[in-house]
């Protein structure tokens, strides 16, 4: 635990270009959670008027600090260490995931 922080990025912070795969996953991401706002990858035809043009670039960071827990992302850092996380999804019958914090960006 690092003391009672509810949510920080690391200071090391690097602008780059998201891998193709993630700039196409995080723009349908974006689709499903924001349906009002619609977002389109910058090579994607535009199919609904007004929607917003994704950018390629992305801030990304070696760690995240969630309820002073922190997990780093194993491919900034190298390896996979304090980045497998498990969540539970809420539902009717909550269920127990578990997977890998890859990377941890931010968009404008």
């Amino acid at each position: 635990m690092i003391g009672h922080v509810p949510y920080a990025l690391s200071l090391q912070r690097q602008v780059r270009n998201m891998l193709s795969e993630t700039y196409h996953l995080l723009s349908h991401a974006l689709h499903i959670r924001y349906p009002a706002t619609p977002v389109h990858c910058q090579s994607d035809r535009v199919l609904i008027p007004n929607s917003l043009s994704l950018k390629h670039s992305a801030v990304f960071f070696e760690y995240v600090i969630v309820n002073g827990k922190q997990f780093y992302a194993s491919q900034t850092v190298g390896w996979n260490k304090s980045s497998l996380v498990h969540v539970v999804i809420p539902g009717p019958v909550p269920k127990d995931a578990y997977g890998e914090v890859l990377e941890i960006l931010q968009i404008d």
